[in-house]
């Protein structure tokens, strides 16, 4: 399968999984689904793990491996996410999407730097007009928005870091994953990591037990369940496998269509008003993201 492909469905992945943690959130908190999320992709990943290879956790992995996709998911599911989930507490999801849109962009001048990673002209132009469209119609201010204005610079700081970590934590899994390791193994260690990262977060804050007394709440619960299994597990694997099959601009640029692809959904499920705009943008999106799979 093409890096690209892998992209796509990684990006439909990530648009069921936002909006299962969304409706989870809503029920039993978001500090709680971030916690237990990982807890689902833990044991899931194991089991994975165990019918592919026999084992549970890769612990013959390079120590390259090891180490690059441990600091992933550090960066990644722990930093990043923690980061992103409290920037859409305080500006909301049009700002830090919009902010959150710079992921590729970052992601291709570290790829750059640090990979020698090349684009060529086609692929810049691409991905400059995927991204803008993405920043277009997410940008979109609605009436029901009310978010305290005070805020504003922590959460935009916040979005900015969790873009931040998003795009590197894809590039130190790409030179965890040049070792050979599987992208099944290398997201079992990123979910390790970042899951002792969320769990001492969790115990020193004294949250532990009643992150786990919420799963009474089987509807939350079995939101969570879906996200985990379509996000930290299917998404992240083939995000993995993506990169490892293609430059890191073109696939993060092609999974960040995500936003553009919640716009049916959002309007099945909450009614939301679809706008020329949207449409627009969504059209101009879709455009581009193709142009990478053919240029």
């Amino acid at each position: 399968m093409k890096g690209e492909f892998a992209a796509l469905i990684t990006a439909i992945c990530w648009t069921f999984n936002s909006l299962s943690f969304s409706i989870a959130g809503r029920i039993v908190g978001s500090k709680t689904v971030n916690h237990i999320r990982l807890w689902i992709a833990f044991f899931a990943m194991g089991i994975i793990n165990i019918i592919s290879f026999k084992y549970f956790f890769p612990i013959y992995a390079p120590f390259k491996s090891l180490l690059f996709l441990s600091l992933s998911g550090l960066v990644g599911f722990a930093i990043g996410d923690a980061a992103l989930f409290e920037s859409l507490v305080l500006l909301g999801p049009r700002l830090s999407m919009t902010i959150m849109a710079t992921n590729p962009i970052i992601g291709a001048i570290l790829s750059f730097i640090f990979l020698k990673e090349t684009l060529k002209p086609l692929h810049i132009l691409a991905i400059a007009v995927t991204i803008s469209a993405v920043m277009f119609v997410v940008s979109e201010k609605h009436e029901n928005e009310n978010f305290d204005k005070k805020k504003r610079p922590l959460g935009v700081i916040l979005a900015s870091i969790g873009s931040l970590c998003q795009a590197t934590g894809m590039l130190l899994s790409k030179i965890g994953l040049s070792s050979g390791i599987s992208v099944i193994s290398g997201n079992m260690i990123r979910v390790s990591s970042g899951l002792i990262f969320i769990l001492l977060i969790a115990i020193f804050q004294k949250q532990f037990l009643n992150d786990f007394i919420k799963l009474k709440n089987l509807k939350g619960t079995l939101y969570i369940f879906v996200g985990a299994i379509l996000g930290p597990v299917l998404g992240v694997m083939l995000a993995l496998y993506a990169i490892s099959k293609t430059q890191i601009g073109i696939a993060t640029t092609i999974t960040s269509i995500s936003p553009i692809l919640l716009i049916p959904l959002s309007a099945a499920i909450y009614k939301e008003r679809v706008t020329i705009r949207m449409v627009i943008g969504t059209i101009v999106t879709i455009a581009g993201a193709s142009a990478l799979f053919f240029i």
